[in-house]
């Protein structure tokens, strides 16, 4: 989940059209032994079409650039848009490179570039659940979710929109993993790894013995609060207060 991702444009086709022309997807009981089914791989059934399923599953056989694509576009005719941006959203950042990384987003204010978060209906999820490479400093982003999935999906195996210098390796991975994205509260069995565009800095979370001298002179240099995992309602509350900006 690390790497940034590249730009990508979603369509978000809201028009009466569509209304009119959008067709019943297939019914499917979504829980975990679904969304985990090894069988379901190249299935996006739960919220597409039957006719859209099938032509995904041809394009994942013959042009998996364009299947990427085409993933995209359907999950975005289909999500509840409401309902997928009332997550909290944390990249989480590694040991490794957590000050530099946390700088640099911090520096360069909003970012059109894809990054990848995890996604927490609450406060109390953020505690109980399990976090990417067990990470205790992360930030707390806002932007447009351009892509929300109950599970890992592997998102640092390709670069946003693939290119066509990836290999199919890469791009096999992310479309592998079709069946465990989530567009409405329906088919919301465990929420996971979120893909955020056009997003901004809100905060720095981080766990009370990770909040050192070095994080805090960095929150001060960029006006940035610090939010403690420790603190059972600080993450909520602070969503609550930018809702209502």
């Amino acid at each position: 989940m690390k790497n940034k991702e590249s730009n990508s444009q979603v369509v978000n086709n809201k028009d009466s059209s569509w209304d009119i022309l959008k067709k019943e997807s297939p019914k499917v009981t979504i829980d975990k032994d679904y969304l985990y089914s090894r069988e379901n791989k190249h299935n996006g059934s739960h919220f597409m079409t039957k006719e859209e399923n099938a032509e995904y599953d041809k394009l994942c056989q013959t042009d998996l650039i364009t299947a990427v694509k085409y993933l995209r576009e359907k999950w975005a005719e289909h999500v509840d848009r409401d309902f997928i941006q009332n997550f909290r959203c944390i990249h989480w950042v590694s040991d490794y490179d957590t000050f530099d990384h946390i700088e640099e987003m911090l520096r360069d204010g909003k970012h059109e570039k894809e990054i990848s978060a995890q996604a927490y209906s609450d406060s109390e999820k953020l505690k109980n659940n399990e976090r990417w490479l067990d990470a205790k400093v992360g930030l707390l982003i806002d932007g447009t979710v351009n892509l929300a999935s109950n599970a890992d999906i592997q998102t640092n195996q390709w670069h946003g929109i693939i290119t066509e210098e990836d290999d199919d390796n890469k791009r096999r991975k992310y479309t592998e993993y079709a069946n465990r994205l989530m567009t409405n509260e329906e088919n919301c069995v465990s929420p996971y790894e979120f893909v955020i565009g056009d997003w901004t800095v809100k905060a720095i979370v981080a766990d009370s013995d990770a909040i050192t001298p070095e994080l805090i002179a960095l929150s001060e240099e960029y006006n940035t609060p610090i939010i403690s995992t420790d603190d059972g309602f600080l993450l909520d509350e602070n969503q609550d207060k930018d809702n209502n900006e």
